[in-house]
């Protein structure tokens, strides 16, 4: 017994030699001291960032999307006839952004565009053998091509507000490898509906260029697009397609 009691009054006097000796049980912290005291941890909160700059906003972040447009006509120059409604570009991407300021981004963007316009009866038989004679009765007649592309973008904030994705203005250049281009042709031959696809590389330039931009609000943004470089080869005296598309973009 009394080694017993020698042995508890050694531990209690190392105890309050040493006043930072601590037992957690759950919430509860035992300071082994004397006296023995009894207190509960306070709560701590840790908070992550998450690429966020210290005022508020990511300093890079990246957007999925998906955006729809429709070709439009203008008076600058003499353009092949389409069906207008009936022409459009659909395009699936990736943006990635660096932030550096509240009211600025920079970035890119990798993407996959299909572009379709429904030429008129007139704008192949003004093309003078540049699209082939389908053979019985076309009906429907379109140019198309398949891109993957890039582009430099400039984003400007307009507004911020407490909203993650404030109102803001986008401009920039695009570039595309067009990996497939063709004449499709819709025909009636002794009255079977007859599909015809052509495909001349010589004809047609493999490199799409332009400009565009927009406004957005949120995961929403209208865009403009024009296309700077031509898509039949010079050797070819063709009137070029319209350049310009509208449309809407979503973030996904």
């Amino acid at each position: 017994m009394k080694k017993i009691f020698l042995g508890v009054s050694m531990m209690l006097a190392a105890i309050s030699a040493n006043s930072q000796t601590f037992v957690k049980i759950g919430e509860l912290e035992l300071a082994l001291k004397s006296p023995i005291s009894i207190t509960k941890e306070k709560d701590t909160v840790k908070e992550y960032n998450y690429g966020k700059h210290k005022k508020g906003y990511r300093t890079y972040f990246d957007e999925f999307y998906i955006g729809y447009g429709q070709v439009m006509n203008t008076s600058e120059e003499t353009y092949m006839p389409v069906y207008f409604g009936n022409s459009y570009n659909l395009e699936i991407g990736w943006k990635y952004f660096h932030r550096p300021a509240k009211f600025y981004a920079i970035g890119t963007s990798f993407r996959y565009t299909s572009n379709s316009f429904r030429l008129t009866p007139e704008a192949v038989e003004q093309s003078g053998g540049f699209f082939p004679e389908a053979d019985g009765e076309p009906y429907r007649q379109f140019f198309r091509t398949d891109n993957l592309g890039t582009s430099l973008i400039n984003r400007v904030y307009l507004y911020s507000g407490r909203s993650a994705r404030p109102v803001f203005l986008e401009f920039g250049a695009y570039a595309d490898y067009a990996f497939s281009k063709r004449y499709k042709v819709k025909s009636r031959i002794d009255g079977d509906k007859v599909k015809s696809k052509y495909r001349d590389g010589s004809k047609f330039n493999p490199v799409e260029a332009g400009l565009n931009g927009g406004i957005g609000y949120k995961d929403i943004m209208i865009f403009a697009k024009y296309r700077m470089t031509n898509y039949f080869n010079k050797d070819y005296s063709m009137n070029e397609l319209p350049r310009w598309s509208v449309g809407v973009q979503f973030n996904l």
